[in-house]
C-alpha cells in the first residue's frame, strides 16, 4: 500500500507545481471562461462522458478553511451496485442498501456449477469494485432478506436506527461471505 501511495502522492505533487500561479488566466490575468459539460451538451447535443469542475477560491469560498464535505449520492451507488451484481452470469435478482459506510447486497443466484462461497465472493467483489474503499461489503443469498433492507429506505438516516441496521448486518453476516 505505502509503496503505490509515495509515487502517487510525488507524481500529484509534481504536477501541482508545474501548473503554474497563471493557470486559468488570459494574457491580462482575467480568468478564462470556461465551458461545463451541461453547456457543451445544449451547444452540441452530444454527451462527452466526463465529468469536469473548475472553480476559485472566491467562488467556492472557505469556511474555516475547508473547501466542502464529499457527498455521495448513495441511492445512485445502491442503483450501480446492484447493476454491476446483476451483471454476473449466475445471478437472477438482486437488491442493494447503501449506508454511510456500509453496502448490503442480497442476491439469488443459478449457480449450479459454483458453491455459494464461490458465488458470494463474486458479488462481493462486484460491490465493492463500484465503492468507496472504506465500506464494508455483506452479501446474503436468501431472497427474503431483501425486505430487511428494503424497510430502511423508507427510514431517515442517522443513529436513531443503528441498532436496527446492525442487527441486519449480524444476519448477513450467518450468509456465506466469499473469502475476500
Amino acid at each position: 500500500m505505502k509503496n503505490r501511495f509515495v509515487p502517487a502522492v510525488a507524481s500529484l505533487l509534481l504536477l501541482c507545481a508545474c501548473t503554474g500561479n497563471n493557470a486559468g488566466l488570459d494574457n491580462n490575468g482575467q480568468r478564462m471562461q470556461t465551458l461545463d459539460n451541461d453547456t457543451l451538451m445544449a451547444e452540441t447535443g452530444r454527451d462527452f462522458g466526463y465529468g469536469f469542475s473548475r472553480y476559485t477560491e472566491n467562488e467556492v469560498g472557505r469556511a474555516n478553511n475547508t473547501v466542502g464535505a464529499l457527498t455521495v449520492d448513495r441511492g445512485m451507488l445502491a442503483d450501480v451496485v446492484t447493476r454491476l451484481v446483476l451483471s454476473l452470469e449466475q445471478i437472477e435478482e438482486a437488491a442493494t442498501l447503501v449506508t454511510d459506510k456500509y453496502a448490503l447486497v442480497v442476491y439469488e443466484d443459478r449457480a449450479q456449477q459454483m458453491t455459494e462461497e464461490e458465488v458470494a465472493e463474486q458479488v462481493k467483489r462486484a460491490a465493492s469494485a463500484s465503492l468507496p474503499r472504506f465500506y464494508e461489503v455483506y452479501v446474503a443469498n436468501d431472497r427474503t432478506r431483501i425486505r430487511d433492507i428494503e424497510r430502511f429506505a423508507s427510514l431517515p438516516s442517522g443513529n436513531g436506527y443503528q441498532h436496527l441496521l446492525q442487527d441486519t448486518i449480524e444476519t448477513f453476516k450467518q450468509y456465506p461471505q466469499g473469502n475476500q
